[in-house]
């Protein structure tokens, strides 16, 4: 089922949300794993969390195959 309205976008507050709560959920999940969670594609999943990154909300510990994710804010999740 596809996700945003007319114009193809997408609630990107509801995404971070529930990317957030994916990772948090567990860390080791890969960018293709919690876009199969959460629903969306992964480009849309990958511009999220690029977002989330940038603005010090995440972060990517480790290697892309072995390592983790860590929520390093909870507190202003909705930018």
């Amino acid at each position: 089922m596809p996700h945003g309205n007319v114009n193809g976008n997408v609630n990107s507050v509801e995404v971070k949300n529930q990317i957030l709560m994916c990772v948090m959920q567990n860390p080791g999940y890969s960018l293709a794993e919690i876009a199969e969670k959460v629903g969306y594609s992964k480009r849309t999943v990958s511009r999220q969390m690029n977002l989330l990154q940038e603005a010090g909300t995440i972060t990517r510990v480790g290697s892309p195959k072995t390592g983790h994710w860590e929520v390093k804010q909870q507190t202003d999740r909705n930018k």
